[in-house]
């Protein structure tokens, strides 16, 4: 973390996603289960679902942000090879049930 002088750019695979928590914080203070795409130390990347929170004083002044950040790499990516899974399986379906029809005329 010391070696950081650009979160945005260092940390984030999409800086933008960075941007798009911040602006969710300023709208309501708390963000809840946000997914982005990290650059660990090592350089390999890994996706983070992180929840939380702006601590503001009794003027409503920003005095730290309070929260979470967990690993999802693995349900991330079981997702998207379910997801991946299905599309393949919908579009072997047609191409199946396309061939069929053709024998068939």
């Amino acid at each position: 973390m010391e070696s950081l002088t650009d979160v945005a750019a260092q940390l984030y695979v999409n800086s933008s996603q960075r941007q798009a928590l911040l602006n969710a914080l300023r709208e309501d203070d708390v963000v809840s289960n946000f997914e982005f795409e990290v650059v660990r130390a090592d350089g390999r990347t890994m996706w983070v679902r992180e929840s939380v929170r702006a601590i503001r004083d009794e003027g409503g002044a920003l005095l730290y942000l309070e929260g979470t950040v967990e690993d999802v790499s693995d349900l991330w990516w079981g997702e998207q090879r379910r997801r991946l899974q299905s599309a393949l399986a919908h579009v072997l379906g047609d191409a199946t049930t396309s061939r069929r029809r053709a024998r068939k005329s």
